[in-house]
This record gives C-alpha cells, structure tokens and sequence, in this order.
C-alpha cells in the first residue's frame, strides 16, 4: 500500500487543476486501498473520484459507479 499510496497521493497533488487527472488518481488510491483491504479509504476514494468524473462528464463514472455498485453489494453480503 505504501508505494501504491505515495505514487498516487503525489500525482493526486500534482494535477488537482485538472479534473480529469485528479478523478483518476483517486480512483486509483481506492482500488489501491482496496487490494489491501482498507475499505473505507477505498469507498472514499472511489465515491470522490466518481463525483468528479460526473461533474465533469467524462466517460469513466460508468466505470466506477459499477466498481461502487460491486463494492456495496460485497460490503451487504459481509453483513
């Protein structure tokens, strides 16, 4: 996690101009967190990743938005 994370924390720093970028630098820390099982950095990085993506009309939100829809339904069945 920690490479993933410093990787993507830093070009997350360095494109926050540009939506785009920084959408799927966020995306990528959440399916980072993620593999290492830290969900809720995981959730968050996906649901702000997908907010911008939408906001900004880009093709990647249907993408994510399924990855959230697989993510919830996995977090619902733990239960």
């Amino acid at each position: 996690m920690k490479l993933c994370t410093s990787r993507f924390r830093g070009y997350v720093v360095g494109v926050a101009a540009d939506g785009g970028n920084e959408a799927g630098s966020l995306a990528g820390l959440g399916r980072c967190a993620l593999a290492v099982g830290r969900t809720a950095e995981a959730e968050t990085g996906l649901r702000q990743a997908l907010e911008i993506f939408q906001r900004i009309g880009a093709g990647e939100a249907t993408g994510v938005t399924a990855e959230l829809q697989a993510f919830d339904q996995a977090t619902a069945a733990d239960m």
